[in-house]
């Protein structure tokens, strides 16, 4: 009759590994709450870009602190684990500022019309991106243009 001693110590067994799969659900859920709430923190108020500094002056980023904020919300967006539509968007509106940031890097050489063009193509992204990202934090759907 050895099996009597088998069945507190596979109890315990079964226990520690309930012990740590909650704990490691848990984990998950809060890594994915912090992202999503620091994702929506910024549509709120978009000087609080996502772990990035302070912008030389206010309305007017260096190059450079543009694909930061980028690089920082894309971070964010890859930690957004259970909201699909915000996870898309996050990245959308990183890529739109590392697009624009880009255009304003390289325009030099480029005609006014081309620029004005992709200007405007980058603008309907973002706006559709914002829109996308306020429905999915449940902030008012009012894109770039209404803020």
């Amino acid at each position: 009759m050895q099996s009597g001693g088998r069945g507190p110590r596979r109890a315990l067994i079964i226990a520690a590994a309930a012990v740590v799969v909650l704990l490691l659900g848990a984990s998950v859920f809060g890594v994915d709450a912090y992202a999503k709430h620091a994702i929506c923190s910024y549509l709120e108020d978009p000087s609080t870009v996502p772990g990035g500094a302070a912008t030389t002056e206010p309305g007017t980023p260096s190059l450079a602190e543009m694909h930061d904020a980028a690089d920082n919300l894309r971070d964010y967006s890859r930690m957004v684990l259970f909201h699909g539509d915000l996870k898309s968007a996050a990245t959308g509106i990183a890529d739109d500022v590392d697009r624009m940031a880009d255009l304003v890097d390289g325009s030099a050489g480029m005609s006014t019309k081309t620029v004005f063009t992709e200007l405007m193509t980058i603008a309907t992204s973002v706006n559709s991106h914002i829109r996308q990202a306020q429905r999915a934090c449940g902030l008012p759907v009012v894109g770039v243009l209404d803020n």
